[in-house]
């Protein structure tokens, strides 16, 4: 069966949209907007020397060009230090679509050259984001009956000294505009679901690989264990320091690749339909406390200093136990281990709304911006991270299990100044 749900790349998940990824997409589309600039340069000039034009093109040619093309180069000077990306590439959108107007109303108006131009950004705004589809697609329409009726009623004067008058195959014209669009919309939406579905399917695989070769790895991950406890032992009572030294390393290294497989597991078990989340009412104090309390000797290896006073009226929130507590225990270990020597770790909560909010903020190098942007992504570990062990698993596997609870994590940063991690549960009840 067909799918006719309207979606494009940057609807199905806003939030996890990169500023990367929208500068390359505006990147992408930039090039038609080149072309387009360059070739109505080309054709106004010639069309005004030659003299071969039922209409004036010096309007166009000395005033609409040169404004566009500023506007545009001010949304890509913008665009290169990253201000709110997204933004700028739907206000892009927009100036194209002013900048067709105003070229279609001084050169012939609805029967401009031009006026084809309003699909080249109705393909833009399909590729971007449905909403702005539609926004885009109203506009237009509103736009295009706007310029049939000044033409007939001679409101503007550069359509009404233009030998073109208003001709009842206008309506003809506004009719297959109209079918225009709608078959950019449909094909848009359905080449896009058709590339979502393969996305899918193919992440599906891979996740199922994942899991079942993890799976399998466990087994005889747990026989080593036995067998390097098992001669650790024999080792020790043989007074063999060197051989019990080479044990110890095994099983570091063992350690580690336990970390790796059970993280690895919890990811792959995350995607699967069975993989169930509780929602009881819980004292989300008692759960950070005990998280806090089980990293304590981590604490006080690295001299860091935990505070954490909960307010006296903290209101219970909806959750599973056991994945809060695998949350904070995340949170809270990776705020001691990028936190500085003698650092501080400070837990605060407030009510919002329908939410609880919990924040865990450090005393921390911080993280780089380009790093903030990846932060939650499977196994991204940043600059800052080279020297920490960890598999850089611990915070997409954070944002998934909150996910799952109806909550949402947020981080700020500023390097050099630290880090501050909020969990937004919603509240029993509420």
């Amino acid at each position: 069966m067909y799918d006719f749900r309207l979606r494009s790349f940057f609807d199905e998940n806003p939030r996890g949209v990169g500023a990367d990824e929208v500068i390359r997409l505006y990147r992408w589309l930039s090039i038609p907007r080149i072309a387009t600039i360059v070739v109505s340069i080309g054709s106004l000039g010639i069309f005004w020397m030659l003299h071969a034009s039922a209409f004036d093109s010096r309007p166009a040619l000395f005033a609409v060009i040169p404004a566009y093309v500023a506007a545009s180069l001010a949304v890509w000077l913008l665009m290169r230090h990253k201000v709110k990306p997204l933004a700028l590439l739907c206000g892009q959108l927009l100036i194209d679509l002013a900048g067709v107007t105003a070229g279609v109303l001084y050169t012939g108006g609805i029967r401009s050259p031009f006026i084809l131009l309003f699909i080249l950004v109705i393909i833009s705004a399909s590729i971007v984001s449905m909403r702005m589809l539609v926004a885009i697609v109203v506009m237009t329409a509103i736009i295009f009956e706007a310029i049939s009726v000044a033409e007939h009623a001679g409101l503007f004067p550069a359509l009404a000294n233009s030998p073109l008058a208003y001709q009842q195959q206008d309506a003809i014209t506004i009719v297959n505009f109209g079918l225009i669009i709608a078959l950019i919309i449909f094909h848009s939406s359905y080449y896009v679901s058709r590339i979502r579905e393969k996305e899918k399917d193919a992440t599906q695989l891979k996740d199922e690989f994942l899991f079942r070769t993890v799976h399998d790895l466990r087994s005889p991950s747990t026989m080593i264990r036995f067998v390097v406890e098992k001669y650790k032992d024999q080792a020790s009572a043989a007074a063999n320091p060197e051989f019990k030294k080479d044990l110890d390393l095994v099983g570091a290294a063992l350690g580690r690749m336990s970390r790796l497989i059970e993280d690895l597991m919890r990811m792959g078990a995350g995607e699967r339909p069975e993989f169930e989340i509780g929602a009881d009412a819980l004292d989300l104090s008692a759960i950070v406390r005990s998280a806090a309390s089980e990293l304590g000797p981590a604490m006080v290896n690295k001299n860091v200093t935990f505070s954490y006073v909960p307010p006296a009226f903290a209101p219970m929130v909806t959750g599973d136990a056991d994945k809060l507590k695998e949350v904070f225990s995340n949170l809270i270990d990776n705020a001691i281990k990028f936190n500085r020597e003698g650092g501080t770790i400070t837990v605060t909560q407030r009510r919002e709304g329908k939410t609880l909010s919990t924040e865990i903020k450090d005393t921390g190098s911080g993280i780089s911006p380009h790093a903030l942007e990846k932060l939650f992504t499977a196994y991204f570990r940043g600059d800052i991270g080279m020297g920490v062990q960890g598999t850089g698993l611990g915070l997409f596997v954070t944002r998934k299990l909150v996910e799952k609870m109806h909550g949402k994590v947020e981080v700020r940063s500023k390097e050099g100044k630290g880090s501050t991690f909020t969990v937004f549960l919603p509240v029993a009840g509420a």
